[in-house]
C-alpha cells in the first residue's frame, strides 16, 4: 500500500513497519521543542530511502495529488501535531490517526501528560478514522494503559507505542475488514486544553519530591522562571542539601533553591 506518513519518532516502529512492508511516498513532521521525542529518526530513514521530507504542515492540495496523482491508497497520522484537512468529494481518501489516549476520553493535545495531571486511573491508546472534527473519528482499534502514582509520561509514551507497534500489523493484514468494522464515536466529550503554565512551572515554594514528578508528568515541557527569564528544564538532578539563593553555574546549569533542597537545572530559553 502506497501511504503518506505524518509524525515524528513517538511512534517510530510504526512507521519501520510502514517502510518495511509498504510504501511511504511521503514523510510530514515538525519540530517543537517542548517534544521528548524528537522526529530525527524517521527524518534519517526517510532520507535514506529517498522519502520526501516535508516540514510544511500537509495541506489540502498535497492529499488531492497525492490521492489523484502518486497513487496513495492511505494517510496515516501518529502523534501529529497540524490538523491533517480532509478534501471534500475525494472518495478514495482513507486516513488513521493513532492518539494517545482511550477514546472518547482525552481529546486534543498533550493527553498522556494531562491525564498523569488528572490523577486519572488510566489512559490508552486510539486508532481511529481521520475526521473533519480532531480525534472524532470512528475507532478502528484501541486498548487502555493503566496509570500508577510512579509513572512518568515517557513511561505511557513507550507502552502506547508497544502497543500499536503490534495492532498495527493485525490492521494492516486486514485493513477493509478494520475499516468497515470502526465504531462510531457516539459519546461527546470536552476536549482537554494544554496544561496550565502554573501546573508545569517550577517554583522555590515546591519540596524535591513535588518537583521530581512535575518532571515526571511533564518531562521537555517542565519550566522554570529566572529572573523574569523563562527557560524549558531539560535535566533535573536534585540534593536535599539547602539553599538560600539561585546560583548560576554555567549559561545553561542552575542551582535551584526549593523547600527541602535544591534542583540541578539544565535548561533552554522558550
Amino acid at each position: 500500500m502506497k501511504v503518506i506518513y505524518c509524525g515524528t519518532d513517538v511512534y517510530y516502529d510504526v512507521f519501520k513497519y510502514f517502510l518495511d512492508n509498504h510504501e511511504i511516498i511521503d514523510l510530514y513532521t515538525y519540530h517543537n521543542d517542548e517534544d521528548y521525542f524528537s522526529e530525527r529518526n524517521v527524518v534519517k530513514e526517510a532520507r535514506k530511502h529517498n522519502i520526501k521530507v516535508h516540514y510544511e504542515a500537509v495541506s489540502e492540495y498535497a492529499v488531492k495529488d497525492a490521492f489523484i496523482n502518486k497513487g496513495c491508497e492511505l494517510l496515516i497520522c501518529c502523534e501529529y501535531a497540524h490538523i491533517v484537512p480532509i478534501p471534500n468529494n475525494l472518495n478514495n481518501f482513507k486516513g488513521i490517526n493513532i492518539h494517545g489516549s482511550y477514546l472518547p476520553e482525552g481529546r486534543g493535545y498533550y493527553p498522556i501528560e494531562t491525564a498523569l495531571d488528572k490523577d486519572l486511573d488510566y489512559s490508552g491508546v486510539t486508532m481511529h478514522k481521520l475526521f473533519s472534527s480532531v480525534d472524532r473519528g470512528d475507532i478502528i482499534c484501541q486498548e487502555k494503559i493503566d496509570l500508577k502514582e510512579y509513572h512518568d509520561s515517557i513511561e505511557v509514551y513507550l507502552k502506547a507505542a508497544s502497543i500499536m507497534a503490534n495492532k498495527i500489523k493485525e490492521v494492516m493484514e486486514d485493513f477493509n475488514t478494520y475499516w468497515n468494522n470502526a465504531k462510531r464515536q457516539t459519546e461527546i466529550k470536552p476536549y482537554w486544553k494544554r496544561p496550565d503554565l502554573s501546573h508545569i512551572t517550577l517554583n522555590s515554594n515546591l519540596s524535591v519530591a513535588e518537583a521530581i514528578r512535575i518532571k515526571e508528568k511533564f518531562n521537555k515541557m517542565t519550566e522554570v522562571v529566572i529572573d523574569d527569564v523563562r527557560y524549558y528544564v531539560r535535566s533535573m538532578e536534585t540534593s536535599s542539601s539547602k539553599l538560600d539563593k539561585i546560583i548560576r553555574v554555567e549559561d545553561d546549569l542552575f542551582l535551584y533553591p526549593v523547600k527541602d533542597g535544591y534542583l540541578r537545572l539544565i535548561v533552554q530559553r522558550v
